[in-house]
This record gives structure tokens, sequence and C-alpha cells, in this order.
């Protein structure tokens, strides 16, 4: 969604089309690399083979979560508290 709101303003603005999908990719790369890595991460941490490791690292999460409640979840605060209509640097 948030690539579709960029991508959209960077669109509205464009007299030079290739120059606007350039911009575009300028300011998303970062963060959409960045999700990514993290979307990966996941992944593996989710797909875990073997009932000893799933249980060491969902034991983990469940007791921390416990312990330290949403402790679990503020790793993805930077994905989910993001504000694209604000936080995009759409001119330059």
């Amino acid at each position: 969604i948030e690539d579709a709101w960029v991508l959209a303003a960077c669109l509205a603005r464009a007299v030079d089309v290739p120059a606007a999908l350039s911009r575009y990719e300028t300011l998303r790369i970062v963060r959409a690399t960045r999700v990514q890595a993290i979307a990966r991460a996941n992944g593996e941490i989710f797909h875990l083979s073997g009932r000893l490791r799933r249980l060491a690292v969902f034991g983990g999460m469940a007791i921390g979560g416990r312990l330290v409640p949403g402790i679990v979840n503020r790793r993805h605060d930077w994905i989910m508290g993001y504000d694209v209509t604000r936080e995009q640097p759409l001119d330059g």
C-alpha cells in the first residue's frame, strides 16, 4: 500500500514518466529492501523444522510476551507505525 501511494504521487506530478519512476525507486528502495529482509527472516522463524527448534523459538516468544506484553511485536513498530503520507519526502 505504501508503494502504491508513493508511485501514484510520483506519477501524478510527472511530466517525464521515466524520471518519475526513477524518483519512485529512489524513495522506496531502502525501506522496501528492509521490509523484504524482515519478511525473509520471519519466513525462516515461522517455518522452522524440528520440534526442539520450534519449542525453543516459540517458547521464548511466548515467555517474553507474557513477561513484557508486546515485546515480540515491537520489532515491527517501524513498519506498522509508518505513515507514508506524512513521512515520505516526495519533493526534491
